[in-house]
């Protein structure tokens, strides 16, 4: 074998030995680096997350990272299980962490307007006094029929329709406060245990329903010609027997 064969054997060998060491050294520079950073692993969204996703749904769009602490946000999520029954309160998008700030109760959730709506309907808002929304107490997620009345003609034109916001200033009246005479201990106390001593409200609200475009039109019409009101259905509500009331057959 031939001298120069040799040293040039020698220099690549010589050359990947260098590599090799190199790299080496790259890799243990990287993790010590990343040790004084303190790493702490916690949950990033793989993909983007829908507002309203629960977290018992987040298995399969989320993984576990190791990022140093400096870039942690505040109350970081290092487990599904720290959010057990809770939602996504915002959308959250590919890479980003899971903190424990953005997600809520479904029923926190629902304060806020945030009830999922299904692809390819309307949202409406219409306004209504207290008395016409069975007296302010009905809420984002609830189920509701809505009763129009036209040129003397009442019909429930639609049933069981998703309520998603409900805003306005419905709020508890003088006739529900405590007397001025009496303790505010034994005014609550006569609240809690007499249904009829609960407070009545006042003012009007502004109640968004989720509907179809047809329906959409019907709703409108019926809030510039007419009237309407809505009642709390009960998923299980049976959906025949209604009938269009007029004058000539209100009492049959």
């Amino acid at each position: 074998m031939s001298r120069r064969l040799i040293a040039g054997l020698a220099a690549g060998l010589v050359a990947l030995l260098g590599a090799v060491l190199l790299i080496t050294y790259v890799n243990a520079a990287d993790e010590r680096a990343m040790a004084n950073l303190d790493p702490v692993e916690v949950l990033v969204a793989s993909t983007p997350i829908v507002q309203g996703t629960a977290a018992e749904d987040l298995a399969s769009l989320v993984v576990v990272e190791e990022i140093p602490s400096a870039a942690v946000g505040p109350a970081p999520v290092r487990s599904l299980a720290e959010l057990e029954g809770l939602v996504a309160a915002t959308d959250i998008q590919a890479g980003e962490q899971l903190l424990a700030g953005r997600f809520v109760s479904p029923l926190d959730m629902q304060k806020f307007g945030g009830i999922p709506v299904p692809e390819g309907l309307h949202q409406v808002t219409l306004p209504f006094d207290s008395a016409r929304v069975v007296g302010g107490t009905i809420t984002p997620g609830d189920l509701v029929g809505v009763f129009i009345s036209i040129d003397g003609r009442t019909h429930l034109a639609l049933d069981k329709i998703l309520v998603t916001r409900v805003q306005g200033g419905l709020t508890p009246s003088s006739a529900g406060s405590p007397s001025s005479n009496g303790s505010g201990d034994e005014a609550s106390a006569s609240a809690s245990d007499d249904p009829s001593a609960a407070p009545v409200h006042d003012g009007n609200a502004m109640v968004t329903l989720v509907v179809n475009a047809r329906d959409a039109e019907t709703l409108v019409f019926a809030a510039e010609n007419g009237s309407i009101w809505l009642t709390i259905v009960d998923p299980a509500t049976p959906t025949g027997g209604t009938r269009i009331v007029d004058p000539g057959n209100v009492y049959e």
